[in-house]
């Protein structure tokens, strides 16, 4: 079996070849150690270690990855959202949108409370193509805000939505759904009408057509509805 190298020599070898401006061999060792220090859970020395390897190359993708996910674990917050985003932006410029879309997802992790980064991977799923992904997203946000009261975002934000998108049956009831809070009957009928042509078969659908056209003082509307 062969020794176990001893990482502090390994560490020192990377800030030797450092001083001799031999960034990329200092880097191949400090990734080791950074490597080792992760991976045996002292998560402090390893972020000391990859910010050397980030101060030789800003632009080193493994990194920053790296760096988020042990600010994350740390609970550090608004360090891992930071560094984070750098990462998205890279991956963007590369054209490698599924890639973003992970560190997009991680971010949300660290943070659910924040809107915009829950948008922007929202809007990345429907650039990618998966636009029942992105109704999710964008549903589970509004109703985020609805419940904090936000009943006008959450609508600006559904309509955004079904403007740049496929105007799927949940994004058009969750529209509905405020319009309904709202007391604004006619325009949730609007939307649960076309909803409802989009998926006919859904109870849910159907039962607030109905609440609507009660709502709006068309009781035989209503009737219709349910007896469709």
């Amino acid at each position: 079996e062969s020794p176990k190298p001893d990482w502090n020599i390994v560490h020192r070898i990377g800030d030797l070849y450092a001083k001799l401006n031999n960034l990329k061999a200092a880097n191949e060792q400090y990734t080791k150690v950074a490597k080792y220090f992760a991976g045996d859970g002292f998560h402090l020395k390893a972020i000391a270690v990859w910010k050397k390897v980030r101060r030789n190359d800003p632009s080193m993708l493994e990194a920053n990855k790296e760096l988020g996910d042990l600010y994350a674990r740390q609970g550090l917050v608004a360090d891992a959202k930071q560094t984070f985003g750098v990462v998205i932006d890279e991956y963007i410029k590369r054209n490698k949108l599924r890639e973003a879309g992970d560190v997009l997802r991680r971010m949300a992790e660290v943070d659910p409370s924040d809107m915009k980064v829950r948008i922007r991977l929202a809007e990345l799923y429907s650039r990618e193509g998966h636009p029942e992904k992105a109704a999710g997203e964008y549903v589970a946000i509004a109703d985020e805000l609805v419940k904090k009261g936000h009943l006008a975002e959450a609508l600006q934000l559904i309509e955004k939505a079904l403007r740049s998108g496929p105007r799927g049956p949940r994004l058009l009831a969750t529209a509905a759904r405020i319009h309904l809070v709202q007391k604004d009957y006619p325009r949730a009928i609007e939307h649960l009408e076309e909803a409802r042509r989009a998926a006919p078969t859904d109870r849910e659908v159907s039962l607030r057509l109905a609440e609507a056209c009660l709502g709006s003082k068309r009781p035989d509307d209503a009737r219709r509805v349910l007896e469709g």
